[in-house]
């Protein structure tokens, strides 16, 4: 039985914290499962993984949370949220007491789940906070997991400076096609007291990244 084998995953014999990677429910294990048992049908197999997806998530809530008695709301979120099936699973697995709701409730919309996730741990690293959570993660401490990027502040191999629709001139003759950003703002050069307004232009290409600035009139 598919939901047999699934609910034996070694994942689940592991300590807590623990947390799951693609290597664990990718899709070379999905792969197997479904040459497996093919014998089923698609809809058979997609509410039966989604069955199992409601049963993953509750047990390692009630797993890994030792003060679930003392809560009385669990919050959803993400894009699983519009599957109206799962949501009526995880409902009828979660422990009794619990009431299930979205974000949406508490103001913050579901869909907007990674979005605020990558901003938060991008003001903690900016700002030097520890962005992750040990009692979740297992990591032994607290700490600022990721590395900071900066761009390079001046044009590289570029003779000449270009501001909106100006073709910049490249050393090589080469064009500056490639995923390109822009935009118009004011800053006040050192040495100067005198704010001018600045136009930026970030252009990648297969030999460099590109940060072209020209003060405008």
């Amino acid at each position: 039985m598919l939901m047999g084998r699934l609910k034996e995953h070694d994942f689940f014999k592991r300590p807590i914290p623990r947390s799951a990677s693609r290597l664990d429910f990718g899709s070379s294990y999905l792969d197997r499962q479904m040459e497996e048992f093919s014998h089923l049908s698609t809809e058979d197999l997609l509410a039966t993984l989604t069955e199992f997806a409601a049963y993953a998530i509750t047990r390692s809530i009630t797993d890994s949370v030792k003060m679930l008695s003392e809560i009385s709301v669990i919050m959803a979120s993400g894009r699983g949220t519009r599957n109206h099936y799962l949501m009526s699973r995880l409902r009828e697995y979660v422990p009794r007491g619990l009431r299930l709701t979205t974000s949406d409730e508490f103001g913050v919309p579901a869909q907007f789940r990674e979005a605020i996730k990558f901003a938060t741990l991008a003001y903690a690293t900016v700002n030097q906070l520890a962005n992750n959570i040990p009692a979740a993660s297992g990591a032994t401490r607290f700490g600022i997991p990721g590395k900071l990027v900066q761009l390079p502040r001046h044009a590289k191999g570029v003779t000449e400076y270009a501001a909106y629709g100006v073709e910049p001139t490249w050393p090589d003759g080469g064009s500056a096609k490639g995923q390109a950003c822009g935009s118009k703002t004011t800053t006040v050069r050192r040495g100067n007291r005198q704010a001018k307004d600045t136009a930026s232009l970030t252009i990648s290409r297969p030999d460099g990244i590109y940060v072209l600035e020209k003060a405008l009139a």
